[in-house]
Parts: structure tokens; C-alpha cells; sequence
């Protein structure tokens, strides 16, 4: 009787490692452009706050920030921050005071 395994087996068993790692390292990498896509996010907050509360941004960030101004009823006054990152939007934050 022989010990080891056949060529078979031996072919099953890799294809089955290489299916795991290459799945693992799909997972990954959009993990790793979730992760960039949530700094930036958290940039650009960053800057619509620092812009609300009229403090200087001290971070150094390549976000742009558009804002629009409107009046709404009973002297309510509505500001839309668009914040985008090279051309792509991030997200639109809307801020409500009284004038």
C-alpha cells in the first residue's frame, strides 16, 4: 500500500485554496475603496463644519464644497452643502437657522 496523495487529489485541493484566497482578496480590496470612500466622507465633513461655525480648516484636504443659500418660511433659512471630491459627489448636507 502506497502513502500520499494521488495527483488528483493533490489538483482538487489547490484549486480549492485558490478559489478562498482569490475570493479573500476581492473582499479586500472593496473593503479598501469603502475605506477611502469613508475618509473622504469624513473629510468633507470636516470642511461643511468648519464652514458653518466660521473656523478656519487646518486640514489640508482637496475637497470642494459648493454651498447654496435659501429662504424658507417663518425666517427659517436653509444652506446646501454640496461636498465633492475630484468631480465625484460625496453627499449633500443641509443645515436649517433661524435668520
Amino acid at each position: 500500500m502506497r502513502k500520499g496523495f494521488t495527483l488528483l487529489e493533490v489538483l482538487i485541493g489547490v484549486t480549492i485554496f485558490v478559489v478562498a484566497a482569490s475570493a479573500l482578496i476581492f473582499v479586500s480590496s472593496r473593503n479598501i475603496g469603502r475605506l477611502e470612500t469613508a475618509r473622504d466622507r469624513v473629510d468633507g465633513l470636516y470642511v461643511v463644519k468648519s464652514e458653518i461655525y466660521g473656523v478656519p480648516c487646518e486640514k489640508n484636504t482637496d475637497v470642494a464644497v459648493d454651498r447654496k443659500k435659501r429662504k424658507l418660511e417663518y425666517g427659517i433659512v436653509e444652506t446646501i452643502f454640496d461636498v465633492r471630491k475630484r468631480g465625484r459627489t460625496l453627499f449633500t448636507f443641509r443645515y436649517y437657522e433661524k435668520e
